[in-house]
């Protein structure tokens, strides 16, 4: 299996958040949904400049990812 890395969409979204925290009163959270997350994955998102890194596990992961899953399917 490959290493997980920060794509280039994911990279983007994150300098996008990053550009919305300079003008408002914000944080940026960056949130994985896989307890494969590599520490390399989390540090990068917090070098960005992320506020937080947090992996997501379990149920939570599988409520989570349903969760965005339908949300995407709304914005269709």
């Amino acid at each position: 299996m490959a290493p997980l890395l920060l794509g280039i969409f994911d990279e983007h979204a994150l300098e996008g958040a990053l550009r919305l925290r300079q003008s408002n009163d914000a944080r940026v959270l960056m949130l994985t949904l896989t307890d494969d997350a590599p520490d390399e994955l989390l540090l990068r998102a917090l070098a960005m400049g992320a506020d937080e890194a947090h992996v997501i596990e379990g149920e939570g992961a599988q409520a989570a990812d349903s969760l965005a899953t339908e949300i995407g399917r709304a914005h269709v």
